[in-house]
């Protein structure tokens, strides 16, 4: 059975939104101030009930795709704003890794941004 919970409001008014779930936070990304795209990047915290602002995203964008892979967020196409769009693949490291895992995206993404882990 499945509820439904009330979370603080974000810090800025948007639509088209993408979002996921990393390691029991929820991340707000990009998304459009009426038909502009923005770069914000925003966590939530459900334990403290709080957002916070995490580095932008290089690309402004709404409507974009998201997935999460091994505590990485890939963020896939979407709008620019005025009718444009983008074919660009983003990767977001959260800075979770699970198991020690990663995924090598090396020469594979036009854009990395966020924390870099490296692990030996």
């Amino acid at each position: 059975y499945k509820r439904f919970f009330f979370f603080d409001y974000l810090p800025i008014a948007k639509f088209a939104v993408s979002s996921c779930e990393v390691n029991g936070r929820l991340f707000a990304i990009g998304g459009w101030i009426p038909w502009q795209g923005i770069l914000t990047v925003e966590e939530y915290d459900p334990a403290t009930k709080t957002w916070t602002e995490k580095a932008n995203m290089p690309t402004a964008r709404g409507m974009s795709g998201i997935s999460v892979v091994k505590g990485k967020i890939y963020v896939i196409g979407g709008g620019a704003g005025g009718g444009g769009i983008t074919s660009v693949v983003e990767e977001y490291d959260t800075g979770f890794v699970p198991q020690n895992q990663s995924v090598n995206v090396t020469g594979k993404l036009i854009n990395t941004w966020g924390r870099i882990k490296t692990t030996y």
